[in-house]
């Protein structure tokens, strides 16, 4: 994923995350805040606080931040499953970042060998493992000594499967269960390499027309002096059905009229939602042949609702608006 984060904003609050996450600075710069002891050591996907209603302890954010820093373009911060962590923009600089994640809480070793335990008792010959388990172990199981007599058989059970596993249960059972997870992480990979070099020999190729080759070619090729406007609803109905002849679905049902509809789809944070609606607004009531991006920021240099919005924000809201439609 990337994120472009406008001056003096902050793209989301603090939280920690269920996977290690490298952070790579494209452009610009953000500060980071990174807080030592995590309150839910290696959290999985539903443990993850400032997330889903998961309150941070006050004492985490209380702490001296473990790091501080700023990452310049180019720099690398590597992230900690569990850590609790926040950034934001300065305020003379926005920010744009990908981050790389690794899924680090599917990968641990009780879920790892969880697995491995299961394929291995089940692949026993006798299925003995398959069966179910005694009602008893339920709530409401029944108590007096018939209950102490299934218990010991119970203890007995447990015995024999962790003989049965003392035997089975191997390094390489290990590893094979771990590579059968990652296999359709690498799968996705490769595939989306394939696809890649295909489009791009496509785009490459001359005869083919670009927009069909790679759909995203229209909106990066939008550069400071490039004009943008706002796109009839003809327009916009192509776009969609470019996007959708090439493979991709993006934005709603197919129909005419749909292009006036499209805008309502950009979300913009509450921080540059003013500053986003003025540009819509300059653009839309702006010269026929559009503005550029220049010629916009000109406009809205002195509106105290812009200070957040810089070039690398009007280039982002620019190319987001052709890429759903609304702007051509």
């Amino acid at each position: 994923n990337t994120y472009v984060t406008p001056l003096g904003c902050q793209a989301v609050p603090p939280h920690a995350d269920d996977r290690d996450v490298f952070v790579v600075q494209l452009q610009g710069r953000k500060v980071w805040r990174v807080f030592g002891t995590p309150p839910v050591p290696m959290p999985y996907s539903d443990e993850q606080v400032g997330k889903n209603g998961l309150a941070i302890p006050s004492a985490v954010l209380e702490q001296r931040p473990l790091i501080e820093c700023a990452l310049e373009c180019g720099d690398v911060l590597y992230m900690p499953r569990g850590f609790v962590h926040e950034a934001h923009s300065p305020e003379d600089a926005s920010s744009w970042h990908a981050t790389l994640a690794v899924a680090t809480h599917d990968w641990s070793w009780s879920k790892v060998l969880a697995g491995a335990v299961a394929q291995s008792m089940d692949a026993e010959r006798s299925a003995r493992w398959r069966a179910a388990v005694p009602l008893s172990l339920g709530p409401g199981g029944r108590g007096g000594r018939g209950l102490d007599q299934e218990r010991s058989e119970i203890d007995a059970q447990l015995e024999d499967a962790l003989q049965y596993l003392r035997h089975t249960l191997q390094a390489s059972s290990l590893n094979a269960r771990f590579e059968a997870k990652i296999a359709p992480h690498n799968r996705t990979q490769a595939l989306g390499a394939e696809e890649f070099a295909r489009k791009l020999a496509d785009f490459l190729d001359r005869e083919t027309e670009p927009s069909l080759a790679w759909p995203f070619w229209r909106p990066c090729a939008i550069g400071s002096r490039t004009h943008v406007r706002r796109a009839t609803d003809d327009e916009a109905d192509e776009h969609l059905d470019r996007l959708m002849r090439a493979g991709l679905r993006f934005g709603g049902d197919k129909g005419k009229g749909k292009g006036k509809h499209l805008s309502r789809r950009l979300v913009v944070r509450d921080q540059a939602a003013a500053a986003a609606d003025l540009a819509l607004r300059a653009i839309r009531e702006g010269p026929p042949d559009g503005l550029t991006v220049e010629e916009l920021m000109g406009q809205l240099a002195e509106s105290p609702d812009c200070k957040c919005f810089d070039e690398l924000a009007a280039h982002c809201l620019l190319r987001t608006g052709v890429l759903c439609g609304f702007l051509s």
